[in-house]
């Protein structure tokens, strides 16, 4: 979830970014998006600790950086929408809110432990995100 918020993608892009995807020397993230047109996105310093974190605490195997029940596999888009769900039931978040909504705010963002997200008639604090991510695991 957090990759989604800090670089702004979509639900399938974070399913399917590969560990190659993830560029450090040039901080940024390739990511094959809708019609298999390729884009790169910024990668924040503090999106690059979570995901090195991430890799060191779950050491997935193969070559998706988020991988599937089965073996070859990336998650599916549907266990990322429930676990964004359960981490806003979990935050006591009532108000309707989906994972696109974190892309819609990803350029707003000044600081992203402390600037709020705004979605329609949602505000929900950024660092929320970055909680949820390890709660979603």
């Amino acid at each position: 979830m957090a990759t989604g918020y800090g670089a702004g993608l979509r639900i399938a892009e974070v399913a399917g970014l590969r560990k190659i995807d993830i560029d450090s020397k040039r901080m940024r993230i390739r990511i094959q998006g809708k019609g298999q047109k390729e884009r790169h996105s910024i990668l924040s310093p503090l999106l690059l600790e979570l995901l090195r974190d991430y890799y060191k605490q779950m050491l997935p195997k193969g070559q998706w950086l988020v991988p599937g029940r089965r073996a070859g596999t990336h998650v599916c888009t549907a266990t990322i929408h429930r676990a964004f769900k359960r981490a806003l039931k979990k935050a006591g978040i009532q108000k309707k809110a989906s994972f696109h909504s974190l892309r819609h705010h990803a350029d707003s963002r000044i600081m992203p432990t402390s600037l709020l997200v705004f979605s329609h008639s949602v505000v929900i604090p950024a660092f929320f995100f970055i909680l949820a991510l390890a709660n979603a695991a």
